[in-house]
């Protein structure tokens, strides 16, 4: 039985660019959308979970307990992250 033995092969090198800076991305639009990408996903999650927070809390304070209690606000709290978090 023969023993294969695998080498490297040494492809060439890219080409010189003559000193011209290749970018990364085409546009200013793809290079904007890539460097928010995370911080926009950041401020829209918080986002979400402050305005719907909000809205529990409105209606148990508004409702004067008529309409939910505490628990109305944990269960909102709690049903809201796991939305976020799926």
């Amino acid at each position: 039985m023969a023993i294969l033995e695998i080498t490297p092969t040494i492809s060439n090198p890219p080409p010189e660019n003559n000193g011209q800076r290749r970018n990364r991305h085409p546009n200013r639009w793809v290079r904007m959308r890539s460097a928010l990408r995370e911080p926009l996903s950041e401020f829209f999650g918080v986002f979400t979970l402050i305005i719907f927070g909000d809205g529990v809390v409105a209606q148990v304070v508004l409702s004067k307990g008529t309409k939910g209690d505490y628990q109305s606000i944990s269960w909102g709290y709690a049903l809201l992250s796991t939305a976020i978090t799926i």
